[in-house]
C-alpha cells in the first residue's frame, strides 16, 4: 500500500494457516512488527498484533438482517492504538479495503 504522494508504506501478505486467517504485515524498512488475525469461530473481527499484543481491532458491523440479505452494503469499525503513527493508521484503514473485499464479498 502507498500514501497518496506514492511512497509505500507497507505490504500484507496471507500466510497459511487452517484454523485463522492470518496476514503478516512488512514495513517498507522490512520490519514485520505486525499481524492482522482473524479466528474462525469470529469471521468478523481481525485483531492488529504488534509483537504479539493486541494493539487495534477491524471489526465487520452487523447492519441488520434486512440490510445483510438484500444489499451489497458493508459497515466496519477500525480501532487503532494512539500511539500509532499516521502511516501506520493509514495502513490499517487501507487493509480494512482488502478485508472486505477478499472475505465478505460475493465472488
Amino acid at each position: 500500500m502507498t500514501n497518496t504522494s506514492g511512497r509505500l508504506l507497507g505490504w500484507l501478505r496471507r500466510e497459511f494457516s487452517l484454523l485463522q486467517r492470518i496476514y503478516s504485515v512488512t514495513t517498507p524498512s522490512g520490519n514485520k512488527d505486525y499481524s492482522l488475525s482473524g479466528r474462525l469461530l469470529r469471521p468478523w473481527t481481525f485483531e492488529i498484533r504488534k509483537r504479539g499484543q493486541t494493539v487495534g481491532v477491524i471489526q465487520k458491523m452487523c447492519s441488520g438482517g434486512f440490510t445483510e440479505a438484500f444489499t451489497d452494503v458493508d459497515t466496519f469499525s477500525l480501532e487503532f492504538d494512539l500511539s500509532m503513527s499516521g502511516d501506520e493508521k493509514a495502513f490499517f484503514l487501507g487493509a480494512v479495503f482488502l478485508i472486505d473485499f477478499v472475505h465478505f464479498e460475493g465472488r
